[in-house]
């Protein structure tokens, strides 16, 4: 049976083909590792995901047009290298680059698997496309994990960073005082290629390029070597003969502890999966014994506290004090990964729009999101923004009654209730209506439709398989919820219906105030700043960059509506999307606890 599918690329074709063929470019979307001989007659080995690695031959190279290659993986009976062949035709268009991938020789029940796979990869591909880079794959999590996999799945944690890693960077300090960022990643590649050569990887030139195309080439030579070995017997390891397991164990200690140096040196974020951490940190305890510490390999183990995460009991463990990666955005912001939301807390935000398929390639290109489209009534589909495997947003269509009443785009966002039946029953009481009684959203949750005493509309939320944003204050993710609102007894409708408190702050312009739970801030709300600013719940996305993030958004056809400027949180910029729903961007600074 033969798998068809097109897409519409944001690039040139000759962008867009080095994207599809050259190594430092198939990282960003579909690959961990890559070896490419591009050429007819010529090879190639690709590992997707951790354990599985795609191999063939190219038959066909039009730079440009076309590359046709054969396909298949490694250690399969059902599809070996070779089993299959891949068609990828590049056509300019309008907007881009039309990606015509057509994948022959497959069966039907290998049809359906590899459509899931390429489904997947040519999303991330558009993504990459727009973004630059798709982000962290979380088909690369690694949930069944060996020596080689864990390998696998650290070694694309750790690429994940070095290609936020800007050469500016290059010499900052680490946590290894001995190593800037530069000279920690010499040492990295020295510790990969050290330990490709005790499985049989052949010696070559040092890599050049960025730190992160000089790891991953040195990644991939090592890689290759160990899985062409295999895990039994024993390997010599300097004067030593140690077990294979546990030696080639060592990388993946290498790769996800010096992948949080790097984070913590450069103010990034490692996105590793809890079974992933907990497998290093188990690898660790085996290998860093005192002997290894007192060689000075490693530090004592240091403290991490009894709310440490995994991977901070891992680098705790290695002998690093363990401080946050990323800064946050406020004294007493949640932390970014969420399983749960008090009642009064906003916790989801979407999007209906007038043009599905034009938003989520806008906001794809602004925040890299990728995403999970779930059957909607009448045929729609309600796109689930994820970063990194977490959804973050929705984005969904306009109802009809609202496209025929011709009302604008809007983002809507929703708060937290332990018990929605009980709290919209308090609606009319606190002076608002109920625009939607509470309904069964299938296994999801229970919501409902609300308007405060001044109209603004929010959405109350009753958690079932669906808690929310299970990403937040990360870049891509919501940071904040204002209520901009001409009505002084706004906060009152809120405590009076949810519980929530509120107290007021300096913002530097006068007085703000705060929505809390349980003393933690949760939302703020405020006058409109401007003449004609509806009444409204607004929406605020966490950025590395405000004004680069303003400069994209334009680019990819949005209206900045206030140009980024800074106010004691951080720096913001206001921007409408094509379709006209407006937002705000945030790259927030640390503030005192």
């Amino acid at each position: 049976m033969t798998y068809q599918k097109s897409v519409l690329v944001p690039l040139g074709v000759d962008e867009t083909f080095a994207l599809i063929t050259q190594p430092d470019r198939l990282r960003r979307w579909q690959v961990i590792t890559a070896r490419v001989d591009l050429r007819a007659g010529g090879d190639y080995r690709w590992t997707v995901i951790p354990g599985n690695s795609a191999a063939g031959t190219f038959t066909e190279v039009e730079p440009g047009r076309r590359v046709v290659f054969t396909w298949g993986w490694e250690g399969s009976a059902e599809v070996p290298p070779g089993s299959s062949t891949v068609i990828i035709t590049l056509e300019p268009a309008a907007g881009g680059t039309m990606v015509h991938l057509v994948h022959e020789g497959l069966t039907g029940e290998q049809e359906a698997s590899h459509a899931a796979g390429w489904t997947h990869y040519l999303g991330r591909l558009v993504t990459a496309a727009a973004a630059g880079d798709a982000g962290a794959d979380e088909w690369a999590a690694g949930p069944d994990l060996d020596p080689l996999s864990a390998a696998e799945a650290t070694l694309a944690a750790c690429q994940l960073v070095l290609r936020g890693v800007a050469e500016a960077d290059y010499h900052h300090a680490t946590v290894c005082p001995e190593f800037d960022v530069t000279q920690l990643a010499e040492h990295l590649i020295g510790s990969v290629t050290y330990l490709g050569a005790a499985a049989g990887a052949p010696a070559g030139p040092a890599p050049g390029g960025p730190l992160e195309s000089r790891v991953a080439a040195a990644a991939q030579v090592t890689l290759e070597a160990w899985h062409a070995r295999g895990l039994d017997g024993e390997v010599k390891v300097g004067p030593h003969e140690m077990p294979a397991g546990p030696a080639l164990g060592i990388l993946s200690v290498e790769f996800l502890v010096h992948g949080w140096d790097f984070a913590q040196a450069t103010g990034q974020r490692v996105a590793v999966s809890d079974d992933l951490a907990r497998h290093v940190l188990g690898v660790a305890r085996q290998i860093i014994s005192p002997e290894v510490r007192a060689g000075g390999s490693f530090a004592d183990p240091v403290e991490a506290g009894p709310d440490a995460g995994l991977l901070d009991r891992l680098v705790a463990f290695t002998g690093r004090a363990v401080l946050s990666a990323h800064p946050p955005s406020r004294g007493n912001q949640t932390m970014p990964e969420r399983t749960s939301y008090a009642q009064g807390t906003p916790n989801w935000v979407d999007l209906q729009t007038s043009d599905q398929d034009a938003a989520k390639a806008f906001y794809s290109g602004l925040f890299g999101w990728t995403y999970d489209d779930q059957p909607m009534p009448q045929g729609a589909v309600y796109s689930m923004a994820m970063i990194g495997g977490h959804p973050v947003a929705a984005i969904a269509p306009q109802s009809p009654e609202l496209a025929a009443a011709g009302a604008p785009p809007m983002w809507n966002t929703y708060l937290a209730v332990d018990a929605v039946d009980e709290a919209t029953a308090k609606v009319e009481a606190a002076g608002g209506k109920v625009a939607m009684a509470p309904f069964d959203v299938m296994d999801a949750g229970r919501m409902a439709f609300v308007l405060d005493p001044a109209g603004v509309p929010v959405a109350l939320w009753q958690a079932n398989q669906h808690i929310g944003a299970a990403l937040v204050n990360e870049p891509g993710a919501v940071t904040w919820n204002e209520l901009i609102t001409t009505d002084p007894g706004a906060v009152k409708f809120y405590a009076d219906v949810l519980g929530m408190t509120s107290s007021t702050m300096d913002m530097g312009g006068g007085p703000y105030t705060v929505f809390e739970v349980g003393g933690q801030m949760v939302g703020g709300t405020t006058a409109p700043q401007m003449p004609g600013v509806p009444n409204h719940w607004h929406v605020y996305f966490e950025v590395a960059d405000a004004d680069a993030g303003a400069a994209k958004a334009a680019e990819l056809g949005g209206t900045v509506m206030v140009p980024p400027f800074d106010i004691p949180v951080g720096r913001i910029a206001v921007i409408g999307d094509p379709q006209g729903a407006v937002f705000s961007i945030i790259k927030s600074v640390p503030q005192p606890a």
